[in-house]
Protein backbone atom coordinates (compact mmCIF):
# COMPACT_ATOMS: atom_id res chain seq x y z
CA UNK A 1 0.00 0.00 0.00
CA UNK A 2 1.23 3.27 -1.11
CA UNK A 3 -0.14 6.52 0.67
CA UNK A 4 -0.01 10.28 -0.47
CA UNK A 5 1.00 12.66 2.73
CA UNK A 6 0.93 16.30 2.43
CA UNK A 7 4.20 17.86 3.89
CA UNK A 8 5.12 21.81 4.08
CA UNK A 9 8.06 22.22 2.41
CA UNK A 10 10.06 23.61 5.50
CA UNK A 11 9.49 19.51 6.85
CA UNK A 12 10.32 18.18 3.12
CA UNK A 13 13.95 20.13 3.63
CA UNK A 14 13.83 18.41 7.33
CA UNK A 15 13.53 14.93 5.73
CA UNK A 16 15.82 15.86 2.64
CA UNK A 17 19.10 16.54 4.52
CA UNK A 18 18.06 13.43 6.83
CA UNK A 19 17.13 15.58 10.29
CA UNK A 20 13.69 14.61 10.65
CA UNK A 21 13.26 11.14 10.52
CA UNK A 22 9.93 10.65 11.78
CA UNK A 23 6.21 12.12 10.27
CA UNK A 24 3.52 13.19 12.95
CA UNK A 25 0.22 12.73 12.78
CA UNK A 26 -2.85 13.01 14.67
CA UNK A 27 -4.30 10.09 12.84
CA UNK A 28 -2.92 7.46 10.36
CA UNK A 29 -4.77 5.64 7.77
CA UNK A 30 -6.42 2.56 8.70
CA UNK A 31 -3.69 -0.57 8.02
CA UNK A 32 -1.04 1.91 7.80
CA UNK A 33 1.99 -0.64 8.37
CA UNK A 34 5.62 -1.32 8.75
CA UNK A 35 6.97 -1.59 4.89
CA UNK A 36 4.09 0.30 3.53
CA UNK A 37 5.10 3.16 0.88
CA UNK A 38 4.65 7.06 1.71
CA UNK A 39 4.63 9.77 -1.33
CA UNK A 40 5.46 13.11 -0.05
CA UNK A 41 4.02 15.58 -1.64
CA UNK A 42 5.80 19.24 -0.98
CA UNK A 43 3.04 21.82 -0.25
CA UNK A 44 3.54 25.51 -1.62
CA UNK A 45 5.37 26.84 -3.38
CA UNK A 46 6.60 23.66 -4.60
CA UNK A 47 3.44 21.51 -4.73
CA UNK A 48 4.98 18.33 -6.46
CA UNK A 49 4.99 14.77 -5.19
CA UNK A 50 8.54 15.12 -4.43
CA UNK A 51 10.05 11.34 -3.07
CA UNK A 52 8.62 8.51 -1.55
CA UNK A 53 9.79 6.25 1.22
CA UNK A 54 9.22 2.43 3.07
CA UNK A 55 7.79 2.86 6.33
CA UNK A 56 10.32 2.00 8.91
CA UNK A 57 7.95 1.58 11.93
CA UNK A 58 4.87 3.22 13.26
CA UNK A 59 5.11 4.71 16.67
CA UNK A 60 1.76 4.91 18.80
CA UNK A 61 1.86 6.28 22.21
CA UNK A 62 1.43 9.18 24.39
CA UNK A 63 2.90 12.19 23.62
CA UNK A 64 5.30 12.36 26.30
CA UNK A 65 6.57 8.55 25.62
CA UNK A 66 6.62 9.56 21.59
CA UNK A 67 8.46 12.38 22.00
CA UNK A 68 11.25 10.36 24.30
CA UNK A 69 11.16 7.99 21.76
CA UNK A 70 11.57 10.54 18.55
CA UNK A 71 12.94 13.14 20.12
CA UNK A 72 16.86 12.38 18.70
CA UNK A 73 15.33 12.62 15.12
CA UNK A 74 12.17 14.89 15.47
CA UNK A 75 13.44 17.71 12.86
CA UNK A 76 11.09 19.55 15.36
CA UNK A 77 11.58 21.31 19.10
CA UNK A 78 9.52 19.91 21.85
CA UNK A 79 7.32 22.85 21.72
CA UNK A 80 6.18 22.93 18.22
CA UNK A 81 5.64 19.06 18.77
CA UNK A 82 3.65 19.90 21.99
CA UNK A 83 1.53 22.19 20.07
CA UNK A 84 0.85 20.32 17.28
CA UNK A 85 -0.62 17.04 19.94
CA UNK A 86 -1.81 19.35 22.08
CA UNK A 87 -5.65 18.09 21.59
CA UNK A 88 -4.53 14.24 21.39
CA UNK A 89 -5.28 11.36 23.07
CA UNK A 90 -2.21 9.56 21.48
CA UNK A 91 -0.03 10.97 19.49
CA UNK A 92 1.70 8.64 16.06
CA UNK A 93 4.79 8.74 14.31
CA UNK A 94 6.02 7.42 10.90
CA UNK A 95 9.75 5.96 10.47
CA UNK A 96 10.68 6.91 7.62
CA UNK A 97 12.51 4.58 6.08
CA UNK A 98 14.92 4.41 2.62
CA UNK A 99 13.91 7.49 0.74
CA UNK A 100 13.60 7.43 -2.88
CA UNK A 101 13.67 10.90 -4.40
CA UNK A 102 12.00 11.48 -7.75
CA UNK A 103 14.25 12.51 -10.42
CA UNK A 104 11.53 14.64 -12.09
CA UNK A 105 8.77 15.90 -9.75
CA UNK A 106 4.78 14.83 -10.12
CA UNK A 107 2.37 17.14 -10.43
CA UNK A 108 -0.99 16.31 -8.57
CA UNK A 109 -2.57 16.05 -12.19
CA UNK A 110 -0.43 14.05 -13.56
CA UNK A 111 -0.42 11.77 -10.78
CA UNK A 112 -4.30 11.61 -10.40
CA UNK A 113 -6.02 14.22 -12.77
CA UNK A 114 -7.07 16.21 -9.82
CA UNK A 115 -4.93 19.23 -8.83
CA UNK A 116 -5.81 19.40 -5.16
CA UNK A 117 -3.96 17.96 -2.70
CA UNK A 118 -5.12 16.08 0.19
CA UNK A 119 -5.76 17.53 3.51
CA UNK A 120 -4.11 14.99 5.68
CA UNK A 121 -3.63 12.12 2.94
CA UNK A 122 -4.81 9.98 0.52
CA UNK A 123 -4.61 6.22 -0.50
CA UNK A 124 -2.53 5.81 -3.67
CA UNK A 125 -4.07 3.20 -6.44
CA UNK A 126 -1.53 1.03 -7.91
CA UNK A 127 -1.36 2.66 -10.95
CA UNK A 128 -0.51 6.10 -9.01
CA UNK A 129 1.70 3.96 -6.64
CA UNK A 130 3.51 3.29 -10.09
CA UNK A 131 3.79 6.32 -11.53
CA UNK A 132 5.70 7.02 -8.37
CA UNK A 133 7.80 4.93 -8.95
CA UNK A 134 9.04 5.52 -12.32
CA UNK A 135 9.92 9.22 -11.62
CA UNK A 136 12.13 7.78 -8.25
CA UNK A 137 15.94 7.55 -8.42
CA UNK A 138 17.53 4.54 -7.29
CA UNK A 139 19.84 6.38 -4.84
CA UNK A 140 19.38 6.91 -1.17
CA UNK A 141 19.84 10.20 0.10
CA UNK A 142 21.37 13.72 -1.41
CA UNK A 143 22.17 13.30 -4.96
CA UNK A 144 25.68 14.43 -5.36
CA UNK A 145 25.14 16.50 -8.91
CA UNK A 146 22.58 18.47 -7.36
CA UNK A 147 24.46 19.19 -3.99
CA UNK A 148 27.69 20.26 -6.88
CA UNK A 149 24.80 22.79 -8.40
CA UNK A 150 23.24 23.82 -5.09
CA UNK A 151 19.75 22.56 -5.53
CA UNK A 152 17.82 19.45 -3.43
CA UNK A 153 15.93 17.36 -5.45
CA UNK A 154 13.86 20.53 -6.80
CA UNK A 155 12.58 21.43 -3.02
CA UNK A 156 14.51 24.52 -1.76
Amino acid sequence: MMILLSIKQVYCDLIFNGTKRFEFRKRLPNGLQKGDEVAIYCTRPVSRVVAYFRIADVVQATRQRLWRQTRHAAGINYETFMRYFSAAQQANAIKIGKLHVLNTPLSLVRLRRNKTPPQSFLYLTESQSEKVKEKAAVREGRDSAAEEEGREYGVG
